[in-house]
């Protein structure tokens, strides 16, 4: 089965929401998953968190349901594990990442290192199809500043000199094609973490 990577950011008051009660997030990621109207119903038995009663609770998921129909995910399929290493040169796959670091000056090439892929707090979901991963709105704008700053003639260069490490990365193929490909995708990326910065949001990182 493949395993893709999405991006989807989230206002503060629904992250609030969702962190309380870890259900609702793949709710929020996958709409198509569960129809409004059966969340609706449900909400009652599934929802612990006793800070809301029921007319706070459904004021709360009527906004929930609108913000995650309107915000559309960025989906970057199966290049994520190629570009997490060219904005890294990082190999390490999904889980097993440990950089300590959202972003830093790679001190090779005078550009930042940037953990736009696999960074964050690693948020537990019901889910074991899933892994979530969660950016604060500081650090999203930190991410989407940094990756402003990465041309492609660093790009390029990063990609040339990484091939060593191709053979470490999930479905992937190491040529000026797939160069030309992922590049497009960095930009998608940046376009999207751009668009959380200036709103001010949170962003989640789904692998699945």
């Amino acid at each position: 089965m493949a395993i893709s990577l999405s991006f989807k950011y989230v206002s503060d008051d629904i992250w609030d929401f969702l962190s309380k009660e870890p259900f609702w997030i793949e709710h929020y990621l996958f709409p198509y998953l569960v129809s409004d109207s059966d969340l609706m119903s449900c909400s009652g038995v599934i929802m612990t968190n006793h800070e809301f009663n029921d007319e706070k609770l459904e004021e709360t998921l009527q906004r929930f349901i609108k913000e995650r129909n309107l915000i559309e995910e960025l989906d970057i399929d199966k290049s994520w594990h190629s570009l997490h290493l060219v904005l890294t040169k990082d190999a390490s796959s999904w889980g097993k990442c440990s950089l300590p670091y959202i972003t830093k000056l790679d001190e090779e090439d005078g550009y930042p290192l940037v953990n736009a892929v696999m960074g964050g707090q690693e948020i537990k979901v019901y889910s074991g199809d899933i892994s979530v991963h969660y950016l604060n709105p500081d650090e999203v704008k930190v991410v989407s500043s940094q990756l402003s700053l990465i041309e492609d003639s660093c790009f390029l260069e990063r990609y040339r000199s990484l091939e060593g490490k191709s053979g470490e990365i999930y479905s992937s193929s190491w040529d000026i094609g797939a160069c030309d490909d992922l590049m497009d995708t960095f930009g998608e990326v940046s376009n999207y973490y751009e668009k959380a910065s200036n709103r001010d949001v949170s962003m989640l990182l789904c692998l699945g």
